[in-house]
């Protein structure tokens, strides 16, 4: 019974036997429910880590918005190539002409196609941009300014590009290329 009680001393008060009877030799380094005395955090190490978190905040937020901003623009430029060559294939499947109008005004684009007689076209649909992209200019002159219109084989009755200017004034441009009418983005 007595070692028992010696067992429970040792882990209620974190000292040794040895160091009881022989109070001449070095003591033990803290134990656990000495350091578990100490609750919480000082001041001064409290303002400390609000100080780094500031200032790695202030270092990283820049990049992160500047970055967001770059992948607004690319992400809406491809969505205009996805639409253009959209209304290109749509040209070719259903031997009808298509046309996609960039409207300025409204910053959308509107799809549109021929029914039959080549004189009249319908909407099918208007794409506004999205995430606060705009169109900045355009450089085709099909059916009045602003409009990009496909034949039935798929080449443009005229090529040019297409100018997104994003809330930061970066700029990207979607090209359609001559007789083929391929989309890239330069």
């Amino acid at each position: 019974m007595q070692g028992v009680k010696r067992t429970i001393g040792i882990l209620k008060f974190g000292k040794s036997m040895k160091t009881e009877r022989h109070p001449s030799k070095v003591p033990m380094k803290p134990t656990l429910p000495d350091v578990a005395a100490r609750k919480g955090l000082t001041l001064v190490e409290m303002i400390m880590v609000v100080v780094m978190l500031a200032l790695v905040a202030g270092v990283i937020t820049p990049r992160i918005t500047s970055t967001l901003g770059f992948n607004d623009l690319k992400l809406e430029s491809q969505r205009v190539k996805a639409k253009l060559i959209y209304a290109q294939q749509a040209a070719i499947d259903a031997q009808r002409r298509y046309r996609i109008v960039f409207d300025k005004v409204n910053d959308a684009m509107i799809l549109r196609y021929s029914p039959q007689d080549n004189a009249t076209f319908n909407d099918i649909m208007t794409i506004p941009l999205e995430r606060g992209i705009v169109i900045d200019s355009t450089t085709f002159a099909t059916a009045g300014a602003d409009t990009v219109e496909f034949d039935t084989f798929g080449s443009p009755l005229q090529a040019g590009q297409v100018v997104l200017r994003s809330p930061d004034g970066s700029t990207q441009t979607v090209e359609v290329l001559p007789v083929t009418g391929k989309v890239e983005i330069p």
